[in-house]
């Protein structure tokens, strides 16, 4: 994922970076809605069990083969070959740090051994590093913008390890069955992925403001401005081609509000009284989704604008990858697994609590989040920069 999204990334306008990781996000929830029924389908019209793995295989042998021989690559080739010698230095740097301790006290050489032997097994922490505050040109204090959002996004990403635990609160509250539990999954899952692939991207594109194209002189006297006309039909033509303004701080708004939204949704199942009132309020979340795309397109606006300039967008993906793993994969069912573990008899309603705490530390976070000015020198030619010098 971390790599898919480098690539989007790398190939889509600002403005169009929230619409396309929503689109992403919205066709991978679609999948998992109506993947089991296809799923279902085949198995029947078949007979076979083993037909869904060969239909699986292929498609992965598919999806290889393009990956590998028809996508382009987003970078030209001067700019991986600039990477790749950035990578090579950084590795000979590395080398150099351990022959500078050589004619040192025995300890010291041994220390330095130890620590370059440790710190391989936690190697996978090292892309953790660019989220972390660093100080503003001129003194002007700490930033700590992208360490906030991908706090924010840290708590939001806990929430899935409460899925499997949702699971078993519906079949020993509401009595429900697997077809039932299917029945619900489908709608849940089908109603994200409609408002991410639909309704996210509409909302984007009536956020994103649309200004008319510059017109360029004519005469070396004649200064530059947008175009204007009197007449109804040159308008028509104008308003054709207003081109999209991208406004990050648009993104901004619409995750705050999206992670509103999931808020609102557990509180409505945490004071449920019935299946159809915690049925609807599970449904609702689907507006939060939302905010996993908006925020990668934040993080992306704040990894060009900081001391990094958008250069090795993988890292910034990278690292985000890391923070979903260890937070939905690792973190998140440990702590939702112990709270019910300890809560079911009395309230096991305490997941929905708990997922609404985490929830509102999101909403703490992402408010603290702002947008600094940008640079003139970062933006979508990230490639510019890297290029330089060559």
């Amino acid at each position: 994922m971390a790599g898919l999204n480098a690539y989007m990334s790398d190939s889509t306008p600002p403005e169009g970076r929230s619409r396309v990781f929503s689109l992403n996000l919205g066709l991978l929830m679609g999948g998992m809605a109506f993947g089991p029924t296809i799923g279902s389908l085949i198995i029947r019209a078949t007979g076979d069990l083993l037909s869904v793995f060969y239909i699986s295989t292929s498609s992965h042998l598919l999806y290889t083969f393009l990956a590998m021989f028809v996508i382009p690559e987003s970078l030209t080739h001067v700019a991986m070959r600039r990477a790749r010698r950035r990578r090579e230095t950084l590795l000979k740097e590395e080398e150099t740090s351990l022959e500078q301790f050589v004619g040192q006290p025995r300890m010291v050489v041994i220390k330095a051994r130890t620590w370059s032997i440790l710190k391989k097994p936690v190697a996978f922490l090292a892309p953790l590093g660019i989220f972390l505050p660093f100080r503003r040109p001129e003194g002007k204090g700490w930033d700590m913008n992208l360490t906030f959002l991908v706090l924010g996004s840290a708590f939001e990403s806990l929430l899935a390890g409460s899925y499997a635990f949702t699971f078993q609160y519906a079949q020993k509250t509401f009595g429900w069955d697997s077809e039932e539990m299917g029945y619900w999954l489908s709608a849940s899952g089908s109603a994200r992925a409609a408002y991410l692939i639909i309704g996210l991207p509409l909302i984007i594109r009536l956020f994103n403001p649309r200004v008319p194209p510059i017109q360029l002189p004519t005469s070396p006297s004649e200064p530059l401005h947008t175009a204007r006309s009197t007449s109804p039909e040159d308008s028509h033509s104008i308003a054709k081609r207003l081109v999209p303004k991208h406004s990050p701080s648009s993104d901004l708004t619409l995750a705050r509000i999206s992670i509103c939204f999931e808020l609102l949704g557990y509180v409505g199942m945490t004071f449920s009284m019935s299946t159809l009132s915690w049925t609807i309020p599970s449904l609702f979340r689907a507006f939060g989704g939302g905010f996993a795309p908006c925020v990668q397109s934040i993080a992306l606006a704040l990894y060009e604008r900081g001391p990094h300039q958008g250069v090795e967008v993988g890292k910034l993906f990278g690292g985000l990858s890391v923070v979903q793993a260890l937070s939905s994969q690792t973190l998140g069912p440990s702590l939702f697994g112990l709270t019910y573990a300890l809560t079911v008899n009395r309230f096991p309603k305490a997941i929905f609590v708990l997922a609404a705490g985490l929830i509102a530390c999101a909403v703490v976070s992402i408010s603290i989040v702002h947008l600094p000015v940008a640079s003139p020198k970062v933006g979508h030619d990230r490639e510019e920069i890297v290029v330089e010098g060559e």
